[in-house]
C-alpha cells in the first residue's frame, strides 16, 4: 500500500512546483527561503522525495519527476480552490487567504476538490493564478513577469504574489489585477520603477519577478473568465 504524503512533503512539492513554473530548476537556497527552513533540511527532504520517485536532482538544484509533477499539481489545485472558498464564500480578505489555505489544502481530498470546483466555478485563484484541472493541466495564458517588460512599455497586471506582506503593499499602492502600469526604469539587479496612474513606484527585483503582466489583448481575452479576490482588508 502506497504511503500517503505527509503535510511537510506536500509543502515541499508545492514549493518546487511554484519555483519551476518558468522551466528552471528549483534552487536549494530559494526553497529554503520560501519554506523558511535551513538548507540542510531542504537537502534531507529532497533526498526523501527522490527515494519516492517524486523529484530528481540536477546541477542547478532540483526538479519534479512526472510522478512528482502530478502529485504537486493536485496539491496546488486543492490550495487554490481553498483560497477561492475563503475569498468567495467565507469573505476573507485577500492578504490572509494564502496562509489559511495552506492549512486547508491538506484536508481536502480529490472528491471534495471536485465538489468545490463545481460550486465555485472559478478557473483562477484570487491572486490570478490558474487552478489546475483534475488532470493537473493549466492553460497557457501568455503572461510574463513584470521584470521582463522593457523601459517605456506598458502592461496590465494579471497576477500578484500570494505572500501576505506583498499583497498588503500592492493593495496600498493600487497595483492590482487590471491596473495598467508603465515601466519607467529598470536596474541590473532587477528592481523597477513603474508608473501607476500618476504615481511612480519602486519595486524590488524579487517582487517584480513575482508579478505577472499581460498585453491588452490577453487581458481582454481573460478578464471575463478570470476572477480575482480584490477586497481591501
Amino acid at each position: 500500500m502506497r504511503k500517503r504524503l505527509s503535510q511537510s512533503e506536500e509543502e515541499y512539492l508545492e514549493a518546487i512546483y511554484r519555483e519551476t513554473r518558468t522551466g528552471k530548476d528549483a534552487k536549494i537556497s530559494k526553497l529554503a527561503s520560501s519554506l523558511k527552513v535551513k538548507s540542510p533540511s531542504v537537502v534531507q527532504m529532497i533526498n526523501r522525495l527522490s527515494r519516492r520517485g517524486l523529484t530528481s536532482k540536477t546541477k542547478e538544484g532540483v526538479r519534479l519527476t512526472k510522478k512528482g509533477e502530478a502529485s504537486a499539481a493536485k496539491i496546488v489545485r486543492r490550495h487554490r480552490l481553498a483560497e477561492r472558498l475563503l475569498s468567495d464564500i467565507l469573505g476573507c480578505d485577500l492578504p490572509s487567504v494564502h496562509e489559511k489555505a495552506c492549512e486547508l489544502e491538506h484536508v481536502i481530498d480529490d472528491e471534495l476538490a471536485e465538489k468545490l470546483e463545481k460550486v465555485l466555478g472559478a478557473p483562477s485563484c484570487p491572486h490570478g493564478a490558474p487552478i489546475p484541472d483534475r488532470e493537473g493541466k493549466t492553460p497557457d495564458i501568455g503572461t510574463i513577469p513584470l521584470s521582463e517588460v522593457g523601459e517605456g512599455k506598458k502592461a496590465i497586471i494579471f497576477r500578484i504574489p500570494e505572500d501576505r506582506l506583498a499583497v498588503q503593499r500592492l493593495l496600498s499602492l493600487c497595483i492590482l489585477p487590471g491596473a495598467e502600469v508603465e515601466v519607467q526604469r529598470k536596474s541590473p539587479g532587477g528592481s523597477v520603477i513603474i508608473k501607476v496612474g500618476k504615481t511612480n513606484v519602486a519595486l524590488s527585483g524579487d517582487l517584480s519577478r513575482n508579478i505577472e503582466v499581460a498585453s491588452p489583448a490577453v487581458w481582454r481575452r481573460f478578464r471575463h473568465r478570470w476572477r480575482w479576490g480584490i477586497r481591501k482588508p
